[in-house]
């Protein structure tokens, strides 16, 4: 999931407004890290945010084209199979740091 800043918000009041809006979620958000992505297509500075919840996520269809769940196992074999987002490895780094 992801979104982008609305003018005068913060990091963290958006990253509330948008899981809310594309997952249903309402849980208290935790920071992660952050990086930069920068490309030909677009420039972004990104926060990575967790969440713990007993709630099952409803994704919503209109925001959300694709998702799944899975082991960081899962997605060493899943990212060699299938094409990523350019941010997926910078992404994957932020996770591998975080222990549970």
């Amino acid at each position: 999931m992801g979104g982008h800043l609305k003018a005068g918000e913060t990091y963290d009041e958006a990253v509330v407004r948008e899981v809310k809006e594309e997952a249903n979620i309402d849980e208290k958000p935790f920071y992660m890290g952050s990086f930069k992505l920068r490309i030909p297509e677009e420039s972004e500075n990104i926060r990575v945010y967790g969440f713990v919840t007993d709630k099952k996520p409803e994704l919503d269809s209109f925001e959300i084209k694709q998702g799944m769940f899975l082991t960081r196992e899962e997605m060493k074999e899943k990212i060699k199979e299938e094409k990523f987002l350019p941010e997926t490895k910078d992404l994957l780094k932020i996770l591998k740091k975080f222990k549970p």
